[in-house]
């Protein structure tokens, strides 16, 4: 005779495991309504703004007046439509740059990027290649971050430290920013793992792939091993986002291409959003689901915008050696 058993109930969530065998866990998962027109107006005044810094207090207050979403939705939702806007600029901006340059070299890189809306980072790149710097020596700059002051001139140096701290795709923020979700992604599968639910976790299918294939090919946060129904639909495989789930282009087109991997190897599956999902979105054989209402702690990703320690440092110690240097030339001028 089958049994039910209660592993956890509140207003968002509750899991009944019935034992049959494999063990089946019936999950009934509360998702809050993300209103597709919340986005739209967030998206209009990215697109009419030039900030591409971290969200500021002010903003964020004022998108707090026009729409119903919370603080974390807004920066996470900002936070993709300021990448969508910087990914569909991007062909316009190079072929701007070689006439933006006197002006860089005269006003700045902030007075640029404000005047052409074009992101400081993306654009100083642009101009630097195109003043002569390499393509590797820039790699090494704004991808590896490192060897700046020795390569960048004086001024050039100067405009990297204030692009980095006015551009909210810094390396430094992206790098905290993808550390916080891999402390969250563990988090959530951990959370399954703790209701009895038998599972592999991404780093399991991978090995298994790579034993097989020779690399990873398809590897989702948790493919589960017993049967799991999520309000009222049997699911194989469920990933965590940690971002809100939007209709803004490249991350959809990104979670359509990769639930259509998941779903030919193991069926239908689901995508849990950190922030929720809009509530007319929707991907072919995969629910939408909003991981902010499951009983965990996830941490969020609203980090200022900040200069790297060792970038400061490296200006400070070229800037200091440059004057040294001066004050040599000026003695022996004397």
């Amino acid at each position: 005779m089958e049994t039910e058993q209660t592993l956890i109930s509140n207003d968002t969530f509750t899991c009944v495991r019935v034992n049959t065998s494999p063990p089946t866990f019936k999950i009934t998962w509360s998702c809050r309504n993300v209103d597709v027109v919340d986005i739209k107006k967030i998206g209009s005044i990215v697109n009419r703004s030039t900030d591409y810094r971290a969200i500021s207090r002010q903003t964020l207050n004022k998108m707090r007046t026009i729409t119903s979403l919370d603080a974390n939705q807004i920066v996470s939702a900002r936070s993709a439509l300021l990448k969508n806007k910087i990914i569909s600029s991007f062909y316009r901006m190079d072929a701007h740059v070689i006439r933006i340059i006197p002006e860089y070299e005269h006003k700045g890189i902030l007075y640029v990027s404000n005047t052409y809306d074009f992101p400081p980072l993306n654009l100083l790149r642009g101009i630097l290649l195109r003043r002569g710097y390499s393509t590797k020596s820039l790699r090494e700059i704004f991808v590896n971050k490192t060897n700046a002051a020795k390569i960048l001139g004086t001024y050039d140096m100067q405009q990297y430290v204030i692009a980095e701290a006015n551009d909210a795709e810094s390396s430094f923020n992206q790098r905290q920013i993808a550390e916080i979700a891999a402390a969250n992604e563990l988090t959530f599968v951990n959370y399954f793992r703790s209701l009895g639910i038998a599972l592999k976790d991404e780093n399991e299918i991978a090995a298994e792939q790579v034993a097989e294939h020779g690399r990873a090919i398809a590897t989702p946060d948790i493919l589960f091993l017993d049967n799991v129904i999520i309000n009222g639909v049997a699911v194989t495989w469920l990933d965590y986002k940690d971002y809100i789930g939007t209709n803004v282009r490249f991350l959809y087109m990104s979670n359509l291409s990769q639930a259509a991997e998941y779903n030919s190897r193991w069926g239908v599956g689901a995508i849990a959003y950190h922030h929720g999902a809009i509530s007319t979105m929707s991907i072919p054989g995969t629910l939408l689901l909003d991981a902010g209402t499951l009983p965990i702690k996830l941490c969020n990703k609203d980090i200022p915008t900040s200069i790297r320690i060792n970038v400061v440092s490296e200006t400070k110690t070229n800037t200091q050696a440059q004057t040294s240097q001066r004050k040599k030339t000026k003695n022996a001028e004397k």
